[in-house]
């Protein structure tokens, strides 16, 4: 069986302003939606805004992971450090800004850790040990 989601659960996207999850089966729904040519940014965090929180910006079969801590330290994901590229996600807020995001190239991993990340994050609220962290 699998775990409960640690606590409230909010969630964005480029279509959900902000929505509270009620499980983890709504939870795996939301997070697989792409718009835009195989877009979507999600945003997931608990109560009231406060940190930790999750940022996975999603391009086709890549993504890039943001995790901020308790205290408002920020990580990155680690995909090739070697990769100088600056790289365009889009960022939509619903209702407001279509946005363009540059993230570095090194910060890129596959979608599949993107994914595990935001299970991770949703059931214990800390970062999936799985990805390789930069600390910014």
């Amino acid at each position: 069986m699998e775990a409960a989601i640690f606590d409230e659960l909010w969630f964005q996207d480029f279509e959900i302003s902000e929505m509270k999850v009620p499980d983890m089966t709504t939870l795996r729904e939301l997070i697989t939606r792409r718009y835009y040519d195989g877009a979507n940014r999600v945003y997931l965090w608990f109560g009231d805004r406060n940190d930790p929180s999750l940022r996975v910006f999603i391009q086709g079969d890549r993504c890039a992971i943001y995790y901020i801590d308790d205290n408002g330290d920020m990580s990155a994901s680690i995909g090739d450090p070697a990769n100088t590229e600056m790289v365009v996600f889009k960022d939509y807020i619903p209702g407001s800004v279509k946005d363009l995001t540059e993230l570095p190239g090194a910060s890129i991993v596959p979608w599949d850790q993107g994914l595990k990340s935001l299970i991770y994050f949703a059931q214990t609220g800390g970062r999936y040990p799985d990805v390789q962290w930069e600390e910014l």
